[in-house]
């Protein structure tokens, strides 16, 4: 039967279902059209640039992606939530449990400034996948209709609008960065990155540093493994964590276990999560050295090295490694 060709209960032609269906399928072509443009964009974007892609209404009530090229810092993108939107515009629970299931890091007062929900990627960054998840958000999430109903605006540190009409969606007027939604602190991300990685080479005393595929510093520390991660600001922090049991549900008894852990130190938490439980400890990036660096990666490898094997044999799971335990010094 051709596509057109239905029939309604009572037996007559039902002329409504073409159009209806050519019109979806239209508006799927231009999302993927709109899809591949952004990719080619987000590919070229020059170090220390920004593009943000938002709605047409009220500036102050937009559901935007923004994106930032922040170079070797790695290449970032945050979705907004409601720490950001008017309480009219506010998202459901559901809206935002969406968002976490896309992959999107949930907002923190732990990650410095981080009002919004967020992604970061090592360089080369694989853009397709990057404008892929935008697009899902826009449209599943924020409910945009069609690209035409968003606009963009793209700057860079200086607050230097520039045109991009291979987006073929309307610029937005004024600029993003003199009213606090642009820039950011790239170029001082970069060079943080830089002394943070002069640091870590210092204290592990190499050149080669170990990155996993999320471009954090991967150190094992005997049956732990510890990362270390440059959280962007403002303002910059420096992350050292370790998940230190993997494959265990939160219960009530893992919980207290948790919170016994984190009344008996100083300077770790932990935290029981979805899928585990994870060390962690934060350092301002600014202040980074060998010394502060390679404190935090002690306290958190040692710390994790001891009360891995203590959890799982009181609750299963998995630790990183199978071995003895050696200290970070």
């Amino acid at each position: 039967m051709h596509i057109d060709d239905r029939r309604r209960s009572d037996g007559r032609r039902d002329d409504r279902a073409g159009p209806a269906a050519d019109e979806g399928a239209a508006g799927a072509a231009a999302w993927d059209a709109f899809e591949e443009r952004l990719a080619a964009v987000l590919e070229r974007m020059a170090v220390d640039s920004h593009l943000v892609l938002s709605t047409r209404d009220a500036q102050d009530g937009t559901y935007r992606v923004r994106f930032a090229q922040g170079g070797r810092p790695g290449f970032r993108a945050q979705a907004v939530s409601n720490r950001s939107l008017p309480p009219p515009r506010a998202l459901s629970p559901a809206q935002e449990e969406r968002l976490g299931a896309l992959g999107w890091q949930w907002p923190s007062d732990h990650c410095g400034d981080h009002r919004d929900f967020s992604r970061q990627w090592p360089m080369p960054a694989p853009f397709p996948e990057v404008a892929r998840l935008a697009v899902v958000t826009l449209r599943e999430v924020y409910g945009v209709e069609r690209p035409t109903d968003l606009a963009y605006a793209r700057f860079d540190e200086a607050g230097r609008t520039f045109l991009e009409p291979a987006l073929g969606i309307e610029a937005r007027s004024g600029s993003w960065a003199a009213q606090g939604h642009g820039a950011g602190t790239a170029r001082d991300d970069v060079e943080v990155a830089e002394r943070l990685d002069e640091a870590l080479g210092e204290y592990l005393r190499t050149d080669q540093l170990v990155r996993d595929d999320d471009g954090d510093v991967r150190i094992r520390s005997g049956s732990a493994v510890v990362f270390v991660r440059l959280l962007p600001g403002p303002p910059p922090v420096v992350r050292v964590f370790s998940p230190i049991l993997r494959g265990v549900a939160p219960s009530p008894e893992l919980l207290s276990a948790v919170n016994e852990v984190n009344a008996s130190v100083v300077y770790v938490r932990a935290l029981c999560a979805a899928d585990g439980v994870f060390l962690a400890m934060e350092i301002p990036a600014q202040a980074v050295d060998a010394e502060r660096v390679g404190h935090a990666c002690a306290e958190v490898g040692n710390l994790a090295d001891v009360l891995d094997g203590e959890l799982r044999e009181r609750f299963g799971g998995k630790t990183a490694f199978e071995d003895t335990p050696r200290l970070l010094n």
